[in-house]
């Protein structure tokens, strides 16, 4: 499938999108926002899974947008949207847990059909638009993630969450097999300008822990590993 999309295809997807609007542009393919990457062109942030699906609209021979279930996010195979979307050359960002609360554009939701309220059923009315200016923080550290992650693997033969040990590959199977969130130690939102991250400045840590380190604003990993085995009444330390 990815060797079939071209540059050309992409960008006229994009362009599409800033016609109609992305909100416009998700409803009438069917899709949700991406939750995990973005594409980056222009200066201007795009949903990865909606734009490459209607990009294969734009291929001769083609002639039609993927829809939702033929087309995964993310970037397990070649095949997944931002896979596909970086490998033409295009910049995609993953979006870490700790922008959620902070007015992020492509804010997950916490019901996985928030997208669907537009329908005709009962539910709650929202996606008026507002305007709102806030900066973020530049992120480049996805080379380094992949680092660390190459280095545990080589040393452990797993990766698993350094606060509870959790192995989404045990746990999963494919799905979840070299699959592991990568938090920086020393928060970005702490620097005063940017820094130079470096691999010992990340910690790997599933999404749960991930969640809880950013929410409970200053808990170290550490921390966090002796707050949960204190709630759970274990004394086992994780690796």
């Amino acid at each position: 499938m990815r060797n079939r999309l071209t540059v050309k295809a992409v960008e006229l997807a994009i362009n599409e999108c800033r016609d109609v609007g992305h909100v416009a542009f998700r409803r009438a393919y069917g899709f949700h926002r991406s939750r995990r990457y973005c594409l980056m062109y222009e200066g201007e942030a795009f949903d990865t899974k909606p734009i490459a699906a209607v990009a294969f609209k734009h291929l001769p021979g083609f002639g039609r947008p993927l829809t939702r279930k033929e087309i995964s996010g993310g970037i397990a195979t070649p095949d997944c949207a931002a896979s596909i979307l970086s490998a033409l050359g295009f910049e995609v960002r993953e979006m870490f847990p700790d922008a959620w609360d902070r007015g992020d554009p492509f804010e997950p939701t916490n019901d996985d059909d928030a997208e669907d309220d537009w329908l005709d059923h009962d539910g709650v009315h929202e996606g008026t638009p507002v305007l709102k200016a806030h900066l973020r923080r530049e992120r480049r550290s996805a080379g380094i993630a992949r680092m660390l992650k190459r280095a545990t693997l080589k040393r452990t033969g797993r990766l698993a969450c350094e606060v509870c040990d959790f192995d989404f590959a045990s746990t999963y199977g494919g799905p979840g097999s070299g699959y592991i969130e990568a938090h920086h130690i020393v928060p970005l939102s702490e620097a005063d300008e940017g820094v130079i991250t470096r691999i010992t400045d990340l910690a790997l840590v599933c999404a749960n822990c991930h969640r809880m380190l950013h929410r409970s604003g200053d808990l170290t990993v550490d921390e966090l590993r002796a707050t949960r085995r204190a709630a759970n009444g274990n004394t086992r330390s994780a690796p």
